[in-house]
Parts: C-alpha cells; sequence; structure tokens
C-alpha cells in the first residue's frame, strides 16, 4: 500500500512541476502557448522539466531515507532498552562465557543469587562455579556448545561464593560470528526449593510406600477377620482370614453384604452387626453368628465432616474356642457352686439335728432374710451372702454344750453367756474358708442391737452391717414363733407385736418395715 502511495505521489509532483513550467513559460517568457508547452514542449524544456523532476524526486528520497534511518535506530534503541530491562529484572541467571571459560556478561539476578561482583568475575571461570560431580558432563556440553549445538534441559549444581550449592536447570546456545561459535549464552533457573521439595516428596512416597506395604502385611496376615464396608454395608476388601472363614473363593466377596456372613442373633447377644450403620457397635461387641461362632467384632466408622457415614473398618476375633471354655468353666463353676451349697446344707442339718428344737430354724431364716434383702432391692451378691448367713448363722453352736440347747428351764446367767458366744465361735470355724470371707462380719454380728445392747461388741446403729441387721430381724422372728423346750411358741401374732415394740431399739426401723411387708404376703 504505502509503495502505490509513493508512485502516485511522485506522478502527481512529476505532473504538478509539468504543468507549472508549462504555465511559467506560457504566462511570463511568453513562449507560445499554454497548451503548447504543455503537449508539444522543446527539446530543452523537457530536459529541463525532468532536471527538476529529479532533483525533487532526489529530495523525497533523502527525506524518506533519513526518516527510515531515524525509525530503525529508534526501533533498535526501544528493542535495546527492553532487552535491558527484561536483562536486568529477569528471575532467571544469565550467563555469556567465552571460549575460554570466562564469563562475558551476566545479569543481576546471576549475581545475586550466586552473591558474587562484578569485580569476583573477573577472576571466576564457569568452571570454578560448577559442582565436582557434574563439572565432567558440564565441560562435555560446554565442548559441544562451542561446536555450534544448542542444549536445553540441562540439570546441574553451581557453587555460590559461600559455599553453598544451588540446584539449576536450563538451556545453552552457541552465539555464532560467521562459522566459529564466540561464545556460550546460557538462561538458568534456581530449582533449589523444587529438588528439596522432591527429594521431600520422595521420601514421603518412600514412607507412604513402606506403610503401605506394612500395612498390607498386617492387613493380609492378621489373625482377626478385618472387613472394608462402604456406606451400604458392601464389602470393598477383606483379608485372607475371612476367605478362610468362609470358604469361598475371592470373586464371590467383593459387593456382598456384610451381614451375608456375620448374621447376629439378636435373642442371644442384643446385638446385631447391622447397627454399625447407625453408629451404635462401636467397642469391641460379643455377638453370636447363625453359624454358632463367637466374635468380638470392632467396629470404626469414617464419616464426612457432615458427620454422615461413608464407610467403616470391621475387626472380628473368632473367640468361638474360648467362649466354649469359659461356657465349660462356668458350667463347672455352677456345678461347684451347687456342691458347696448342698454341703452347707448338710452342715446345717447336722446342727440342726442335735436338737428337734431347732430343726429348719437355719432354713427358715435363710428365707426370711433373703426375702427381706430382695425387698430392700440390695444387689443380686449381697442376697446371695445374706442367704448363705442365714443358713449357717448358728453354726457356732456346735461347739455348744447339747444340753443347753435342750434346757426345759430358762438358762442361768452363766449358761446363757456360755451360748452368746456361739456368733464369734461361729466366725473362727468359718475364717479359714475364704469362699465365704464375706459372710463371716454378718455371722459374728447377727446379735447386735442397733441400740448398742447386743452382743458380742455392743456394735451400734450404722456401725452394724446391714446384711447383719437383717440377719437378726429373721432371727429373731423364727425364734419367737417356734416352740422351745422351756415354751410353747408364742405365735404369729406375738413375734410382730415386738418387732414393732422394738423398732428402733433392738431393730432396725428399715428392716422392720420390709420384714412387715414380706410376712403380709405370706
Amino acid at each position: 500500500m504505502k509503495r502505490w502511495k509513493s508512485i502516485l505521489l511522485v506522478i502527481a509532483l512529476g505532473a504538478a512541476t509539468w504543468i507549472a513550467d508549462s504555465l511559467i513559460d506560457a504566462l511570463l517568457f511568453r513562449e507560445r502557448t499554454i497548451t503548447s508547452q504543455i503537449f508539444i514542449p522543446a527539446p530543452h524544456e523537457i530536459w529541463m522539466r525532468f532536471l527538476i523532476w529529479g532533483g525533487i524526486l532526489l529530495l523525497l528520497h533523502i527525506r524518506f531515507t533519513v526518516a527510515a534511518r531515524r525509525a530503525a535506530e529508534q526501533a533498535i534503541t526501544e528493542s535495546e532498552e527492553r532487552y535491558r530491562i527484561l536483562f536486568d529484572n529477569a528471575h532467571d541467571m544469565i550467563q555469556s562465557v567465552a571460549p575460554d571459560g570466562r564469563f562475558i556478561f551476566v545479569n543481576p539476578a546471576w549475581l545475586k543469587i550466586l552473591g558474587y561482583t562484578p569485580e569476583d568475575l573477573k577472576a571466576v571461570a564457569i568452571f570454578d562455579i560448577l559442582h565436582p560431580d557434574n563439572k565432567q558432563h558440564c565441560m562435555e556440553i560446554f565442548k559441544r556448545v562451542m561446536s555450534g549445538e544448542n542444549v536445553d534441559n540441562i540439570e546441574t549444581t553451581f557453587i555460590a561464593k559461600d559455599g553453598r550449592f544451588i540446584d539449576v536447570e536450563g538451556s545453552v546456545s552457541a552465539k555464532m560470528s560467521g562459522e566459529t561459535a564466540v561464545a556460550a549464552e546460557g538462561i538458568f533457573r534456581d530449582i533449589t526449593r523444587r529438588k528439596k521439595a522432591e527429594e521431600q516428596l520422595k521420601n514421603l512416597l518412600r514412607d507412604v510406600t513402606r506403610a503401605k506395604t506394612e500395612w498390607e502385611m498386617t492387613f493380609d496376615n492378621s489373625m482377626e477377620i478385618i472387613l472394608l464396608l462402604d456406606k451400604d454395608l458392601n464389602i470393598t476388601r477383606y483379608n485372607k482370614r475371612f476367605t478362610d472363614f468362609v470358604g469361598l473363593p475371592p470373586q464371590e466377596l467383593l459387593g456382598r453384604k456384610c451381614y451375608d456372613f456375620f448374621t447376629c442373633n439378636p435373642a442371644e447377644t442384643g446385638h446385631c452387626l447391622g447397627k454399625i450403620h447407625d453408629g451404635e457397635l462401636r467397642e469391641w461387641t460379643e455377638v453370636k453368628t447363625n453359624s454358632g461362632h463367637w466374635f468380638y467384632i470392632s467396629h470404626c466408622p469414617i464419616i464426612d465432616e457432615k458427620g454422615e457415614f461413608l464407610h467403616s473398618i470391621v475387626i472380628a476375633a473368632d473367640v468361638t474356642s474360648l467362649k466354649n471354655t469359659q461356657q465349660r468353666l462356668q458350667a463347672s463353676e455352677e456345678e461347684l457352686d451347687s456342691l458347696f451349697i448342698n454341703f452347707v446344707k448338710v452342715m446345717v442339718n447336722a446342727l440342726d439335728a442335735k436338737s428337734p428344737w431347732t430343726k429348719g430354724h437355719s432354713e427358715r431364716v435363710a428365707n426370711y432374710a433373703e426375702q427381706i434383702a430382695e425387698e430392700m432391692g440390695l444387689a443380686e451378691d449381697d442376697i446371695k451372702d445374706i442367704r448363705l448367713s442365714g443358713l449357717l448363722h448358728d453354726i457356732g453352736k456346735i461347739g455348744t454344750y447339747d444340753y443347753l440347747l435342750d434346757k426345759p428351764s430358762k438358762l442361768t446367767e452363766e449358761e446363757f453367756d456360755a451360748v452368746k458366744k456361739h456368733p464369734v465361735q461361729g466366725a473362727a470355724i468359718l475364717k479359714e474358708i475364704k469362699q465365704l470371707k464375706n459372710i463371716i462380719p454378718l455371722i459374728k454380728y447377727h446379735h447386735e442391737r442397733v441400740d448398742g445392747k447386743g452382743y458380742p461388741e455392743g456394735l451400734r446403729g450404722e456401725r452394724i452391717p446391714l446384711c447383719a441387721r437383717i440377719l437378726h430381724v429373721a432371727d429373731s422372728f423364727d425364734s419367737m414363733t417356734a416352740d422351745r423346750p422351756y415354751r410353747p411358741s408364742p405365735g404369729k401374732e406375738y413375734a410382730i407385736s415386738e418387732l414393732k415394740r422394738c423398732n428402733g431399739t433392738r431393730f432396725d426401723p428399715r428392716v422392720v418395715e420390709a420384714f412387715l411387708k414380706v410376712i403380709s404376703r405370706l
């Protein structure tokens, strides 16, 4: 477009010059007419006009040439300024190295990163800043560049002035003068942080890989069954112990529901593995499957930030053998307990057989005491102890003379003192039997009174064990309603009236209140 404009301009100037000269010759110098001057000029006029036209063209050419040169110089200046700005402000290191290894120039980033000054570069060559491990490789690259080859993706390590190692990556190209390389110009980026991050990542990956391997070894070789379940309780992963337990090939396990293999019986265990969806089954829980196996199951739910169930880990330890052993031991303990109770009854029967007046007394006292304890809401172990103490409460009378038990008249003070020794004697008889250690205080203190006038130690109120206070009421009631060699039975109503009369002195009011409720139901 500019070329056509120039051509049109030249034509216009030529035409204007031709017409102007014709007008001047015709009007000013009176040489022929205007028409003849324009269309049929004299030869010397033609040469003159072309000479003027050529001068004008020469002047235009000179003007355009100067303008173009100035524009080119301005462009070069602007380009150099942009290059200088980029060179000075670049974050990457830029360097130019002569064939002998000396630095021709470096940018400010190069000096800043490596810690050198421009003065230092007069005594430093490229080979002086290369790490010994990389020097040979870099020298080979330098030779290739100086032979005219460009090399990209170079990784090496520079040595800073203070001795620090700077990992860099970049590229180097040859600066050519004709067929000869006169410099190796390179641009490098500091990748020290990236290399450290890569090393850290590498170490992390190594640790993760090792942890994964260790976890898989633990997972696959665990003696417990381990299942990974999704939110719908589908099995997503399992260990070898599980395949051994179910006896099915792996292709038949993935995607199956966990309760296909662990169908718990809530009637027996009170738990169902399906409860894990609601997060109820969190701790170790004992369950029994329909196959008859017992397991301790632990469930670890994995929830999202909204608290919704996503996945879970279930660990099931097969304790069938342990449970069966436990049940056998429990059966053995129950058998031993039954044997022990029968032995106690034999001892009690032997004691009651000493006198026809005391026959059945221990069994009745045990029944009364047990019902009082139940009415008062005592714990099961306490009820068990109080029944046993009721059976054995008079065991100390084994050491009492038979004639005192059968004497038809009232006992003398000396005789009564002998009989009063039976609680302490009973405790002494039983003290070596460790299974009876809990009932020894009950036997020893079953004749203590809440007003402190009982025996053998005169204990008062709450210092007397509660179960001993219960035993005292039961023993007293049965004694008052039974025949004795020195008197007939006063009757049930008399015994009740005595309990009420001595309530708060001989007897604990709470025990009397509970016993009266028991008596009303008999």
